[in-house]
């Protein structure tokens, strides 16, 4: 069914993705189809050699490693994703890290 409605919805949420290892990426938009993301990993170094920034809280509650988010942001379709990570919440200072790399609206 193709979507209409083609608007910028502001999200913050955190889920995993379906494919591969399922990393957790955090939602901070939606627009039709698409959630707009931002990758995040325990590495400070992606295979292809993008750096990653690190974090200065790690989202997840119950994890106390270091977390570093990806300075890409990304679009794929919602189905791509499993449900929303209860309990996870993005500190105010690793927001205002990750605006810059936001697509803007």
């Amino acid at each position: 069914m193709k979507v209409k409605n083609k608007k910028f919805i502001k999200r913050n949420e955190f889920r995993k993705q379906k494919a591969g290892k399922g990393h957790p990426v955090h939602i901070y938009g939606k627009t039709g189809n698409d959630f707009e993301f931002i990758g995040l990993t325990h590495s400070t170094e992606l295979h292809d050699g993008t750096k990653t920034i690190e974090m200065d809280k790690n989202p997840d509650p119950t994890d106390t490693a270091t977390a570093y988010f990806v300075p890409i942001a990304q679009s794929a379709r919602v189905n791509k994703f499993n449900e929303a990570l209860k309990g996870w919440e993005l500190s105010k200072t690793d927001n205002e890290k990750m605006k810059p790399y936001r697509k803007p609206h």
